[in-house]
């Protein structure tokens, strides 16, 4: 299991990237060189901290 610790400057750096514009979390984790699970812990991190309002679509894995 990975430590809860998230670094300021990830929360930043994604915040950045994010803001104002529509994202997909494995975009994001390639754009930061993040694994997803470390983009998800982040993004669920800046939103419990209301440092970033989301509206969410779910969309199917085109597999």
């Amino acid at each position: 299991m990975k430590e809860n610790f998230i670094p300021e400057e990830l929360v930043k750096a994604f915040l950045d990237h994010v803001e104002g514009k529509p994202f997909t979390l494995p975009e994001v984790a390639v754009a930061l060189d993040l694994d997803e699970e470390t983009a998800v812990s982040i993004l669920i991190y800046v939103i419990e901290n209301k440092l970033l309002d989301v509206t969410c679509t779910w969309v199917p894995n085109k597999k």
